[in-house]
């Protein structure tokens, strides 16, 4: 919602670059989430690399 509501895509290909990029650079990278303890998706996806011994 905080993101296709506020724009018009020309096409499919535009708005799946457009909706990726925000993913991507945003939604997983800065934005926190409650329901994982007030940290971002990419937080919690390190603290599990962390973990794990490769």
């Amino acid at each position: 919602k905080e993101e296709v509501y506020q724009k018009n895509y020309p096409d499919f290909d535009t708005a799946y670059r457009e909706l990726f990029q925000y993913i991507e650079a945003f939604y997983n990278r800065k934005r926190i989430h409650s329901a994982l303890g007030n940290r971002t998706p990419l937080a919690i996806e390190q603290a599990y690399l962390d973990q794990v011994v490769i």
